[in-house]
């Protein structure tokens, strides 16, 4: 990958400004990036997945409607896309 582009530049600066943290999880099939903020309701955590060709980025509107509302929002940016690190080769007995 080259890089991130402008528009991924504004919407990580977005997400810092709006208290978002960026994280690198590893996972068994390589590394996974995650936008991870506090929510200030009551209800569960909401974990979001975006779809090919998008980013975790995606979700800031969504995100923002529903901070209020629940403890923690999570957007996992999925491997090959973005912020995701490592392009792992998954086994189906892996994913069980």
């Amino acid at each position: 990958m080259s890089g991130p582009s402008p528009l991924e530049q504004f919407g990580r600066h977005v997400f810092s400004t709006l208290g978002f943290r960026s994280e690198s999880v590893n996972t068994s099939v390589g590394s996974i990036h995650l936008w991870r903020v506090p929510g200030t309701g009551t209800l569960p955590a909401v974990v979001l997945f975006h779809g090919f060709g998008s980013s975790g980025m995606h979700w800031i509107p969504l995100m923002h409607e529903l901070r209020p509302h629940v403890r923690e929002i999570v957007a996992v940016d999925l491997p090959m896309f973005v912020d995701a690190h490592a392009v792992p080769t998954i086994c189906t007995n892996e994913i069980s």
